[in-house]
């Protein structure tokens, strides 16, 4: 017989370096036909004024972090809302962005709209 059972499990994932400052969350509209992002993808917003992942071939700035993994799908449509962090202090390490890139050329971006990062271990 089983007396305890565990309703939930909380993994640390490393995302967020420390609580230095204020970690907030805003709602998001992103451009969908961009498959599966994971939680922390890097996004911004292209000149269209479509909110992407950053990096590779894509020219946006970044200006937030996703929250929470999502599925965008492989078909553009009609953008879908996501959680992403407004502000707080980002593990670099843990911030994933797409293509060859590196996450040093959209620290300064990220700093502009209070996302700073910090190397952690």
């Amino acid at each position: 017989m089983n007396l305890v059972n565990s309703t939930s499990e909380f993994k640390y994932d490393g995302l967020i370096a420390d609580a230095s400052i204020p970690v907030l969350k805003a709602a998001v509209s992103i451009e969908t036909g961009q498959g599966v992002l994971l939680r922390g993808s890097v996004l911004g917003r292209a000149a269209d004024g479509k909110v992407i992942l950053v990096g590779g071939t894509t020219v946006a700035t970044a200006e937030y972090i996703l929250a929470d993994d999502v599925d965008t799908g492989t078909v553009v449509g009609t953008p879908v809302s996501v959680i992403t962090y407004a502000s707080g202090a980002f593990n670099r390490f843990a911030l994933i962005i797409d293509g060859a890139g590196s996450i040093d050329d959209h620290e300064a971006d990220l700093k502009k709209f209070g996302l700073y990062l910090k190397a952690v271990l």
